[in-house]
């Protein structure tokens, strides 16, 4: 009984009655001293990135285009999500160390 409902499972499939389960996924990008690591990072359309602090120093994530703005995360276990759903490149920053040079790109495939 298990192997029939296992082949007419994998035969819906083939045949694209259902999808399977996709759980999209998250990228982190790291906060240390002045800068994000990585710098320029390359995800899927419907992805999240999530920023992460892992410094002293209280940083913010700024979209240049103004799509999202983080509050200030002061602490080293703070963090920001963005789901990204639309293919581009989206620049961003560090409001306070912007001139320092913490500056990052997303990168959004289809």
């Amino acid at each position: 009984m298990k192997l029939a409902v296992y082949l007419f499972t994998g035969v819906l499939l083939l045949k694209g009655f259902i999808q399977p389960i996709h759980k999209p996924a998250v990228h982190v990008v790291k906060m240390e001293g002045m800068r994000f690591i990585p710098k320029v990072i390359e995800i899927n359309a419907g992805e999240t990135v999530r920023w992460v602090n892992e410094s002293s120093s209280a940083h913010n994530v700024v979209a240049a285009d103004k799509r999202f703005k983080s509050k200030m995360l002061s602490s080293a276990a703070d963090q920001f999500e963005y789901t990204f759903t639309t293919a581009g490149e989206y620049r961003y920053f560090c409001e306070p160390h912007k001139m320092m040079g913490m500056i990052g790109v997303v990168v959004v495939k289809e």
